[in-house]
């Protein structure tokens, strides 16, 4: 282990996120544990400086002090200092300027981008490196910026942060090139018509998708993203034109192979419940939030899905309710809820109240959700956990889905 060479250490970061590798190697073994860590770092004050070298290949500044400095000085140390760098994701705090993004060129290793832009806009002149292939959008998005992009053949895609709209006919120029190359892909589709979601049926490698704000996609515009046979996780929030019947037809169409499904801010309700456990009986992780589904339904629909470890909704479950999952449902790992009796509940779960999600000035309106209205993408509290004060200083773990990660 001591001799592995680049390539494979590399591969073995490329298929799994190093937020969630990192987590877990200490459990291996301590050699697996500095193994992983030598290559990935938390920037969080000023003297980490002094732990770049030339082997990491992560770098993650997420929740720093001031005096990290400005990006330009995190930049410049770790052109000089990790060559081989590979992912690099930097919040709000410290946004990049225009000549910072250039100077990112200097990484040639460089394959995830996750940044904020000085001037909080995005345009044909912001540079991007050629070689990324895993790009999170945290701006807005104007004119000839996806039209930059088509030399790059990107994995991942991703609108978060400030990123609610894009240009439509550009929006589905870019699809439409980077299409054979997708696997991973999050959009926010308040602009979106059932016209412009043909395009999603030309993504054929997509593992997963991540569609929010769906509120102009109808019955007619369902057939290419159910087309998308591979699909492992799927997220469709924000369907306000969809009536129930419309929900049954998108569920007893669902590809198969999901094992990841958010339908949060819909119609959703009982009689959808037998349809979804019929369908897809593999489901491991499920949200439910702003739906019309009631708790005795959840229940029984969280029972009929035997493999399901994560389930996150705004519906209150009684304690009875709780207990019966605790003792009834042994694969059952995290289960976020509201509950408002003042009683304390010993469980084997990760349970969360869902009344403590979030602070109100990081999301999205109207409500479809936490995995859609969180402010950030690498913040996204996808598992319920204890909640923090401040949601951007948070990096939990990926969700637990194993997927290609910056290829």
């Amino acid at each position: 282990m001591d001799n592995l060479p680049d390539e494979i250490v590399m591969m073995i970061l490329s298929y799994i996120n190093p937020l969630e590798l990192s987590s877990v190697t200490s459990k291996v073994c301590k050699k697996w544990n500095d193994f992983i860590a030598s290559r990935v770092i938390k920037i969080k004050r000023a003297e980490h400086y002094e732990k770049l070298h030339k082997g990491l290949q992560v770098i993650l500044v997420t929740d720093a002090e001031p005096s990290v400095g400005h990006s330009d000085t995190l930049v410049s140390y770790a052109i000089r200092l990790t060559p081989r760098l590979r992912e690099l994701t930097i919040n709000c705090d410290f946004p990049l300027d225009k000549n910072t993004f250039k100077s990112l060129s200097a990484l040639v290793h460089l394959r995830h981008l996750d940044v904020f832009a000085q001037k909080q806009f995005l345009n044909r002149r912001t540079h991007i490196n050629a070689g990324i292939k895993s790009l999170v959008v945290n701006e807005r998005i104007s004119n000839g910026f996806l039209t930059s992009l088509k030399q790059l053949k990107l994995s991942a895609f991703h609108m978060y942060g400030r990123a609610d709209h894009s240009i439509p006919r550009e929006m589905e120029s870019f699809l439409r090139v980077q299409a054979v190359y997708l696997r991973d892909l999050t959009l926010r589709c308040s602009e979106m018509t059932d016209e412009r979601f043909k395009v999603l049926g030309l993504c054929v490698n997509l593992l997963s998708l991540q569609l929010y704000t769906c509120s102009m996609l109808t019955r007619n515009g369902i057939q290419p993203i159910v087309g998308l046979t591979e699909l492992q996780r799927l997220h469709i929030t924000g369907t306000v034109g969809f009536c129930t019947i419309c929900i049954m037809d998108l569920i007893t169409r669902l590809p198969p192979r999901i094992r990841d499904l958010n339908l949060s801010g819909s119609r959703f309700g009982n009689e959808h419940c037998n349809a979804l456990v019929s369908r897809l009986p593999q489901l491991r992780s499920l949200e439910l939030w702003c739906t019309y589904v009631e708790s005795d339904a959840v229940i029984s629909l969280a029972h009929g899905l035997r493999r399901l470890e994560v389930l996150d909704t705004d519906i209150e479950l009684q304690a009875t309710q709780i207990d019966m999952l605790e003792h009834y449902h042994m694969t059952l790992k995290k289960l976020r809820c509201i509950w408002n009796e003042p009683f304390h509940i010993s469980t084997r779960m990760r349970l969360t109240s869902s009344l403590q999600v979030y602070p109100s000035g990081f999301r999205h309106f109207p409500p479809e959700g936490p995995s859609a209205e969180l402010f950030y993408f690498w913040s996204r509290e996808r598992c319920p956990r204890r909640c923090r004060a401040v949601v951007r200083c948070e990096h939990p773990s990926p969700p637990p889905l194993l997927l290609p990660y910056g290829l």
